[in-house]
C-alpha cells in the first residue's frame, strides 16, 4: 500500500531528480540490472529513468530486478495492492491535460488496463489522477486530482473509487475533500477508517501558500482535523497499529505524530547529523523504510535505509540500482 512522502514543492523537486549509484556493467533495461534488496523481506516497486527515457516501472526483491513497463509508456506513482498481487499506477501516455490516466496491472507486469474506463462518447477515455493508493482491504483506491490545472491552477482534491470492476460507475466514486487548496499525498490508516493528507489550506490567504501541514479526515469525509502547524511536512506514513504517523518536517529530525492529539515526538537514528531522513513505508511494527540525503551534498544523492525504531540503527537496503529513481518507491513486505 502506498504511503505518501510528499511535502513541500522543494522536496518534490528533489525527489524527481534523486540520483542513485551507477555501477559499471549494470543494465537498467535488462531483465536483471543487478539491483537487489539486501536483507529486506518482500519487494519494492519504483520508477527508474535514464537519459532519453521518461522512466519505467521496476520491481526489486532479494533475487533481482524486473522491468514491468515498456519504454513507450509513461508509468509513475506505482503502489502495491494489499496482497501484493497487483500494482496501481499512472500513465501519462495519451493522457488529457487534466492529468495522467489511472491504470492497474498484475505484479508481474501482465494484464495492464485502465483502473476505470469510461463509456465511449464521454470525451475522456478513463479515470485520471495521481498518487493512487489501495485501501487496506483492497476494495477502494484513493487518489489526488487537480480540478483546475488545465486553467493554470493548483486546486488538488482527494477522491475515492471502488477498485472492483473495469467500467466507471459514479455510484462507486466520491470526492473526499473539496477545498480551494492543494490537498495531496493521501495515506490510508491501517484500518481504512481514516486518511492522512498534506494541505496548504491554512495558508491560502497568506503570502506563504507554499507551506503545508498534516491533516487527518475520516474515510467518509467527516471529522477533518489539522495535526501540525509547522508549515512543513516531509512525509505521511502510518504505523501498523495506527497510533502514529511518521513525518520529517523541514530542518527537523524524523518525528512521530499522534493522529488523535497531534502530539509529536522525535525518533533517534544513527545517520550523520547533517542527513535528513524521509519515511517511505512502515509495514512492520519496528521497521520504517526511509530515504535519506546529506544537506551538504550538492547532488542531493539519496540512499535507502531500514530504520529500527527501537534501537535507532539504520541499514542500507536498496543497492546497485542503475540510473535515477523518480518519485516514491512502494514496499510490499510479503507478510513477513
Amino acid at each position: 500500500m502506498k504511503r505518501s512522502v510528499y511535502g513541500s514543492p522543494l522536496l518534490l523537486a528533489l525527489l524527481l531528480s534523486a540520483v542513485v549509484v551507477l555501477l559499471p556493467g549494470c543494465d537498467l533495461f535488462g531483465a536483471d540490472d543487478g539491483a537487489r534488496l539486501d536483507g529486506l523481506p518482500g519487494k519494492i516497486v519504483y520508477v527508474a529513468e535514464r537519459e532519453g527515457d521518461d522512466g519505467n516501472i521496476y520491481v526489486t526483491d532479494g533475487d533481482g530486478t524486473r522491468r514491468l513497463t515498456d519504454t513507450d509508456e509513461s508509468g509513475n506513482d506505482p503502489a502495491f495492492s494489499p496482497d501484493g498481487e497487483q500494482i496501481v499506477y499512472t500513465d501519462g501516455a495519451g493522457a488529457t491535460t487534466l492529468g495522467p490516466y489511472l491504470k492497474v496491472m498484475n505484479a508481474d507486469g501482465s494484464g495492464k488496463r485502465f483502473l476505470k474506463e469510461y463509456e465511449q462518447g464521454s470525451g475522456i477515455q478513463a479515470l485520471f489522477g495521481s498518487q493512487p493508493a489501495w485501501s487496506p482491504d483492497g476494495k477502494r483506491v484513493i487518489y489526488e486530482v487537480c480540478l483546475n490545472c488545465e486553467l493554470g491552477g493548483a486546486d488538488y482534491a482527494l477522491s475515492v473509487v471502488e477498485a472492483a470492476g473495469e467500467r466507471y460507475d459514479s455510484t462507486g466514486h466520491y470526492g473526499l475533500t473539496d477545498h480551494p487548496a492543494r490537498d495531496q499525498g493521501p495515506a490510508w490508516s491501517p484500518d481504512g477508517e481514516q486518511v492522512a493528507f498534506i494541505s496548504n489550506r491554512a495558508y491560502l490567504q497568506t503570502p506563504n501558500q507554499g507551506r503545508e501541514d498534516l491533516y487527518v479526515i475520516n474515510a467518509d469525509g467527516s471529522g477533518l482535523r489539522r495535526l501540525t502547524e509547522r508549515g512543513s511536512v516531509g512525509g505521511n506514513v502510518w504505523s501498523p497499529s495506527g497510533e502514529w504517523i511518521a513525518t520529517s518536517p523541514e530542518g527537523e529530525a524524523l518525528s512521530l505524530v499522534d493522529p488523535e492529539s497531534g502530539e509529536t515526538k522525535r525518533l533517534q537514528m544513527d545517520l550523520p547529523s547533517d542527513w535528513r531522513a524521509h519515511p517511505i513505508d512502515w509495514p512492520l511494527p519496528d521497521k520504517i523504510l526511509l530515504f535519506a540525503n546529506s544537506s551538504r551534498s550538492p547532488q542531493q544523492s539519496y540512499r535507502y535505509y531500514l530504520l529500527d525504531t527501537n534501537t535507532g540503527e539504520t541499514r542500507e537496503v536498496l543497492k546497485e540500482v542503475v540510473g535515477s529513481i523518480k518519485g516514491i518507491p512502494d514496499w510490499f513486505a510479503g507478510g513477513s
